[in-house]
């Protein structure tokens, strides 16, 4: 057959599978959160792999751009899925893995405790295609490293944040400037547009203010349990060849970890590696 003619069969296919995938994933767009999630419960049951791959897929093309947090959500549902059922294949946490990480390209979108949620589902010691080795885990390692590093930043961030002890957020509240309006009011009651929009406007500052007074709640622990994890993995990926001592220092360092943090995880890798010459197990 000639070669052009298998090159534009070959687009044709593609194009037809990408129109496909972008129905499907137009089509999901519409399905409630519930009926998401029942989905994934079904193929987790089923033990399908293949068609958690693509619904996962799905979600991503339907709400990532337009809907980041509702993204996050129904990913970390699949993620969790495949980390805590046994679907009889090792593949399944190299998939939770990868679409954990995917995620996390986007952290900044998202509310702290998801970030944190994402990561804790980070592996180095799985992968879809086998284990990870030389080069790909560099790459890999590097990326879920620099993960770990912002949530732990997130995270001491909070704690440095200054609070209104004062301040308790309410289901549904007056909002400051618009005491005319009832408790939760809908902005489609306000009939001035340029009114409309500064009532959403003050009504989204006010759910993120609550949202953050939530994390406030919460942050003791997450400490507890975050920051524990966060010394094992960095420690551990680091301390699995090929080394890279460099990297780790200058990223802790880049991302503010305290400085007995950071001599510890130091001292915990070169240990290990000095250990894996002598081929002792590793310290964590």
């Amino acid at each position: 057959m000639n070669a052009a003619i298998v090159t534009a069969w070959c687009v044709w296919i593609l194009a037809v599978i990408s129109v496909a995938n972008t129905a499907d994933a137009a089509a999901l767009a519409q399905e409630s959160d519930d009926d998401i999630f029942a989905k994934v419960e079904q193929l987790t049951e089923s033990n399908d792999l293949a068609a958690m791959s693509d619904l996962a897929k799905d979600i991503r093309l339907a709400l990532r751009e337009a809907m980041p947090v509702r993204y996050g959500k129904l990913t970390l549902k699949v993620c969790t899925n495949l980390a805590t059922y046994d679907f009889h294949t090792s593949k399944q946490y190299g998939l939770a893995s990868e679409l954990a990480l995917e995620a996390l390209a986007d952290a900044d979108k998202m509310p702290l405790e998801m970030e944190l949620a994402f990561v804790e589902r980070l592996r180095y010691d799985a992968d879809r295609a086998g284990p990870l080795t030389g080069a790909k885990w560099e790459n890999v390692r590097t990326k879920q490293a620099q993960a770990w590093l912002h949530a732990r930043q997130g995270l001491q961030a909070l704690l440095a944040e200054q609070w209104d002890p004062e301040y308790r957020p309410a289901l549904k509240s007056i909002i400051p400037g618009f005491e005319d309006l009832a408790a939760g009011a809908d902005p489609s009651v306000i009939p001035d547009p340029k009114r409309r929009q500064q009532y959403i406007d003050a009504l989204t500052a006010e759910r993120a203010r609550a949202e953050r007074y939530r994390e406030h709640a919460k942050a003791n622990t997450w400490v507890e349990h975050y920051y524990p994890l966060f010394d094992i993995y960095i420690a551990t990926a680091y301390s699995k060849p090929p080394y890279d001592n460099a990297e780790l220092e200058k990223a802790l360092n880049d991302n503010g970890v305290p400085d007995d943090v950071r001599r510890r995880i130091l001292a915990t890798v070169q240990s290990n590696q000095k250990a894996a010459k002598r081929g002792h197990q590793l310290d964590r």
